[in-house]
């Protein structure tokens, strides 16, 4: 399975590590953006092309084959050859860039809801670990 944490899990590690006395001057970061500015921060979109949509089913087809249910799924499972170069941006953009992407095109249309709920997990996997949400 993957490495899950869980809501608990994540608040403990939040509340652990080391923070420091809140700022006392403007932060400038490239996450430090404001409601207006994502226009002028740089590509923030990413459609996916045909390509990338045809790997996209490749991968679930994968996934599927395996027998494992999705949260026993890992990265993989689901391999994404060409997309991952750009899941490696994305992971870096949000974790030291603007703290966002918005990605498109996910063909949500034609997926069964377990495919998109698979899809959108594995692709997750290639961006970090999974945890919850609340």
């Amino acid at each position: 399975m993957a490495d899950y944490r869980s809501y608990g899990a994540q608040s403990g590690h939040y509340f652990d590590r080391a923070h420091e006395r809140a700022a006392t001057r403007a932060i400038e970061t490239p996450a430090a953006w404001r409601g207006g500015d994502p226009d002028s921060i740089g590509d923030w979109r990413f459609g996916l092309a045909p390509a990338h949509v045809a790997e996209l089913d490749r991968a679930l087809a994968h996934a599927a084959a395996t027998g494992k249910d999705t949260g026993q799924l890992s990265a993989e499972d689901f391999p994404l050859p060409t997309l991952s170069p750009e899941i490696r941006r994305w992971r870096d953009t949000i974790a030291d860039g603007r703290g966002f992407q918005v990605v498109s095109g996910f063909p949500v249309d034609r997926w069964s809801l377990a495919e998109s709920e698979r899809a959108f997990w594995c692709v997750g996997l290639h961006l970090g670990q999974p945890g919850a949400q609340n």
